[in-house]
């Protein structure tokens, strides 16, 4: 067992992040006038550099699981080494955004949290060369866009319940005995809010695509931090 670190959050500020202006490396409090690092995005290796490199108190968003975690701390042999791997990841994340294009637009009917609630979504029709007109087909995805493998879709009026592939995408043939114009998407994943949303006929070969949002199962505030020696971790033992 090495020397490690040990984060926790005593006590937890009642801002909310959602409300926070974006910033560097998280958000910016605007009641504390502080930087609110957003470890949740962070390896152990980032982690251990902001530590070692912060010269004054740190303020962070940290999820459930980050509290009172051992983050082990690299021998002095391998520090050189930590500093090549981050020297790489910040050379190939500059090279990405260099080279990276925008994504080209789609006809496709986006729904979020946000958006959902039985509210009707206009969008521009695309042409429809499917000949399948109870067919129900999209992507569930998070809100940066990362697909959601898994995930529960379950019809209300059919009493129908399916799962995304390994890609998040769906495909689902619905009965012809529908007496409604629309059907109830109900669309569940441990971990993210549920969306509940109406989609009607029009809309029905559409590329549908569900985002979901995740449960605010998280922490804010100021960052105590424990350094622990190895010879400890066997003294509790």
């Amino acid at each position: 067992m090495k020397d490690s670190y040990l984060l926790n959050i005593q006590n937890p500020c009642n801002e909310k992040w959602s409300t926070m202006q974006p910033h560097d490396r998280g958000k910016f409090c605007m009641q504390c006038s502080k930087e609110v690092i957003d470890f949740t995005k962070l390896n152990n290796t980032e982690i251990i550099q902001i530590i070692e490199q912060s010269k004054s108190r740190i303020c962070g968003r940290m999820s459930v699981s980050q509290l009172n975690c051992p983050i082990e701390i690299p021998s002095k042999k391998n520090r050189s080494k930590l500093r090549k791997v981050l020297t790489a990841i910040f050379l190939i994340g500059s090279t990405g955004s260099a080279f990276a294009t925008p994504l080209s637009s789609t006809n496709s009917l986006n729904i979020s949290k946000n958006e959902s609630n039985y509210k009707r979504i206009d969008i521009k029709k695309q042409i429809r060369t499917d000949s399948l007109k109870n067919t129900l087909k999209g992507q569930v995805l998070t809100e940066s866009e990362e697909p959601i493998p898994g995930a529960y879709i379950f019809i209300k009026e059919f009493n129908l319940e399916f799962e995304t592939d390994s890609n998040g995408y769906f495909k689902i043939i619905l009965p012809k005995d529908l007496k409604e114009n629309y059907v109830t998407v109900n669309i569940t994943y441990l971990g993210f809010q549920n969306v509940e949303t109406r989609i009607y006929k029009n809309d029905w070969l559409n590329k549908l695509n569900f985002y979901l949002k995740e449960r605010e199962e998280f922490f804010i505030g100021e960052v105590m931090i424990h350094k622990i020696r190895w010879w400890q971790f066997w003294k509790k033992g």
